[in-house]
């Protein structure tokens, strides 16, 4: 359950950084962080 609880804390955490930037590269790399945990995060749902 920690590692399902800090992969949520790094979403929000990504979440809120996405919408305080306008910057295009850093908008599509915090998109696909944000990808990567809640893909991550789906998988830890499966077991």
């Amino acid at each position: 359950m920690f590692r399902r609880e800090a992969i949520d804390k790094k979403i929000v955490e990504l979440r809120h950084a996405l919408a305080t930037t306008d910057d295009e590269l850093t908008v599509a790399l915090l998109v696909m962080a944000i990808e990567s945990f809640e893909s991550e995060r789906a998988v830890l749902l499966r077991i």
